[in-house]
């Protein structure tokens, strides 16, 4: 099998976003400008090895075919003319083989030389390890450097029901809201654009945005997509899911309702939760359906992700005593409770399996995926 190409990694404008401060800046330095050469460096060396392992592999497929056709062709004759025409092509056949293997072997190294520049350029090595490690890291606004007034978000927001169940009906209400166009409009709430430019700008700053080289699809992660989040307490702020292009219903329809907004199930926001950390979970999850890219039942599965690869989610507290339910990957499924204060950030792994807390008063955060596909999966 060929080592899938991995176009992006090449391209000027992926390579440029991995400066935001521009290459040339009179701040960078004489050790980080080495460490781009040295990526640069690494990126051809890799678009190489893709390049010769994708010939050798034709090569192996022709002399295999060649080989079977001509097999085929032979059955019932002689073995000795078998032997004969059969001889020649079977030594070609291990030959490619042979050959497919060591430029392989090579692009895996180019893989590896490729992953240790990405790693160089990263910072916050401390934060990073254990990010992927528990599954999150929580900052405080002089941490992470972002600023949002959280004010005009609340108000201008066309808010919406979404999940807080397995099963969603036309009718069923939900205590929690999502929202990012304007209530005047379908344009994006400036205060949500806002996050998403800042988000992409934080993980730029330390090299967080860059991919490892496994996936072959994408070079950066992009967070798009924010999202104002709302709980809402009363009954009466509540929102049913309607069908399409009807208006907004208003009002619980669940009459056990405590007048709160309940826990929602534990679920992991990119894959199950622990997809990319255990490799149980990765092997089933490789084969789930419900995985764009799923592989094929006869086909091997690959290794667990490298760090860069793994999607990563952020939410923004904008109220004091917000609390975010967690099942941290180093406590072996305890499930624990967290206090985010107004400005604290929680970067989290998109396999973490996490839940949105029980909520007694009105509530609104503002969350956002940095992934290379988005899918949201519960708990089983």
């Amino acid at each position: 099998m060929a080592v899938e190409a991995l176009p992006s990694y090449w391209q000027t404008e992926g390579e440029s976003a991995v400066a935001p401060a521009s290459a040339n800046s009179s701040s960078e330095t004489a050790g980080d400008s080495a460490k781009r050469a040295e990526l640069a460096a690494s990126l051809t060396a890799l678009r190489d090895a893709v390049k010769a392992s994708e010939a050798a592999a034709k090569e192996a497929e022709n002399a295999t075919t060649a080989l079977e056709v001509t097999r085929n062709a032979m059955k019932g004759k002689e073995k000795a003319v078998q032997r004969m025409a059969l001889g020649m092509l079977e030594a070609q056949q291990r030959e490619k083989v042979a050959a497919q293997e060591a430029v392989m072997a090579a692009a895996a190294v180019a893989r590896k030389r490729v992953d240790c520049a990405v790693d160089a350029l990263r910072t916050d090595w401390e934060q990073w390890e254990l990010l992927h490690t528990r599954g999150y890291i929580v900052e405080s606004q002089e941490q992470h450097g972002m600023h949002m007034d959280t004010e005009p978000i609340g108000k201008q927001t066309k808010f919406g029901p979404i999940f807080n169940d397995a099963d969603l009906k036309v009718g069923q209400s939900s205590h929690r809201l999502q929202g990012r166009v304007h209530k005047q409009g379908g344009r994006v709430v400036e205060g949500i654009k806002s996050f998403e430019t800042q988000s992409n700008e934080l993980l730029d700053r330390r090299g967080w945005r860059r991919t490892a080289c496994h996936n072959g699809r994408e070079s950066f992660k992009k967070p798009k997509d924010a999202y104002a989040l709302r709980a809402v307490a009363d009954c009466s702020d509540a929102m049913q899911f309607v069908g399409p292009g009807q208006k907004a219903r208003f009002g619980c329809t669940n009459g056990k309702c405590k007048r709160r907004c309940d826990k929602q199930l534990f679920h992991g926001d990119s894959a199950p939760p622990n997809a990319f950390h255990d490799e149980r979970v990765w092997a089933q999850w490789c084969r789930d359906e419900r995985n764009p890219s799923r592989i094929d039942e006869d086909q091997a599965v690959p290794a667990l992700p490298a760090w860069g690869d793994v999607p990563l989610v952020m939410l923004y507290a904008t109220q004091h005593n917000t609390p975010f339910c967690v099942r941290p990957f180093n406590m072996g499924g305890k499930e624990i409770q967290l206090i985010l204060n107004a400005g604290d950030l929680i970067i989290f792994r998109g396999d973490l399996s996490h839940a949105g807390a029980e909520f007694t008063k009105d509530n609104l955060r503002i969350h956002i995926c940095g992934q290379i596909t988005r899918q949201k999966f519960l708990s089983q």
